[in-house]
């Protein structure tokens, strides 16, 4: 499987991704990043990817970011994290990118 997508959708930029971009520098090509980087980073609310691509990831559940963020996606200006905790008992969510419509299974 490819660790990670970038795509365009109706002219916005993403960036589909495990767990973010760790070491993120705006000099680096995606294919620079190493597995771990792509695999195993978990950004923090104040991490800003400054992108012309708004980077799409899992891997950290929402909660972590705090307890207001628990079972929903958390989104910033250059990020959007939809791991909700499924594993923690939440509804599982489906993010539309063309407009960005958040899907909760019930």
């Amino acid at each position: 499987a490819p660790l990670y997508e970038a795509l365009e959708m109706n002219g916005k930029r993403f960036i589909l991704v495990h767990a973010g971009l760790g070491n993120f520098d705006i000099g680096r090509s995606l294919s620079d990043y190493t597995a771990e980087e792509l695999l195993l980073d978990r950004p923090r609310l104040s991490t800003h990817y400054d992108i012309a691509a708004r980077v799409i990831f899992g891997h950290t559940p929402s909660n972590q970011f705090g307890e207001e963020y628990a079972g929903r996606a958390v989104h910033t200006t250059s990020w959007s994290c939809i791991d909700v905790g499924v594993a923690q008992g939440y509804a599982p969510m489906i993010l539309r990118l063309d407009d960005m419509k958040e899907f909760y299974l019930t």
